[in-house]
């Protein structure tokens, strides 16, 4: 219940903000045009403060039309076309995912792997992560990612620390913009006393909403590629004996993830 939570408040915000950026605009007979807050208002006249706090009396015969615009220098700070430009940027983001097909096991030993069996991936992973880079131009961000995966498995749960590169393709130049994610990379066993980690790779698709000139929510869908070792399983060797061995799982999953760009 508190993921709905969370994103019903984040929505609501970012609506406020947008909604406290229309101004009053008063153009005048004259071809002049008064932007900022209408203070006080007659039946003869107007007083509107502008944003340099200058406060003008206009007759209301002097005005031609009254409208609530958005404001131009608000607009321009906001728009794709300054968000994302040759800058240092940090994704934040949250991670929650269910397996898919299944689960496989292979032996190593000496000469290479041998296939050791499989079962249903019915575990779900979560996972926080934070990437740190820079926009190279206007639509591709190359970044390095640390983080903290939780991996459900039968007998345990392990956590892993995946260190990787990050790329993220921009697919337009707007305040609503979807991309594309590809992440490869290292998941370290560091914490885990019978496990090592292992490669791992993800391709994703998202969709990138602006909240400020500095600020994004991010929403993603992607495809989860991960191997990690059990290094103290108990296998069957070749004259079917059950021996101490390491056992490497290749695991996949389903992900959605949502978090903010600063």
């Amino acid at each position: 219940m508190r993921f709905p939570f969370i994103l019903l408040v984040t929505l609501l915000w970012a609506q406020s903000g947008f909604s406290q950026t229309k101004e009053d605009v008063v153009y005048k007979n004259d071809g002049g045009i008064l932007r900022g807050l209408i203070i006080e208002e007659t039946d003869t006249q107007v007083k509107i403060q502008t944003k340099d706090y200058n406060v003008f009396v206009v007759s209301k015969s002097d005005i031609e039309k009254r409208t609530k615009e958005f404001n131009p220098s608000f607009k321009e700070q906001n728009s794709g076309k300054v968000n994302r430009s040759n800058r240092l940027m940090n994704h934040t983001e949250f991670g929650y995912g269910n397996g898919l097909g299944e689960v496989e096991l292979y032996h190593l030993e000496e000469g290479g792997y041998s296939y050791e069996g499989s079962y249903n991936n019915d575990y779900n992973m979560t996972r926080i992560t934070t990437i740190n880079g820079m926009m190279t131009g206007k639509y591709v961000f190359l970044g390095v990612g640390l983080g903290l995966d939780r991996y459900e498995l039968p007998e345990d749960n392990i956590t892993l620390l995946p260190i990787y590169i990050h790329i993220r393709a921009y697919l337009t130049y707007t305040n609503t913009s979807p991309y594309v994610i590809f992440n490869t990379g290292y998941n370290s066993g560091f914490l885990e006393e019978d496990f090592n980690g292992g490669f791992m790779y993800n391709l994703g698709l998202g969709l990138s909403i602006s909240l400020s000139s500095q600020a994004a929510l991010n929403f993603s869908i992607a495809y989860n590629n991960q191997k990690f070792t059990d290094k103290n399983a108990f296998v069957s060797n070749r004259q079917n004996q059950e021996v101490e061995g390491t056992i490497e799982y290749k695991i996949k999953h389903f992900v959605v993830g949502f978090g903010l760009t600063f």
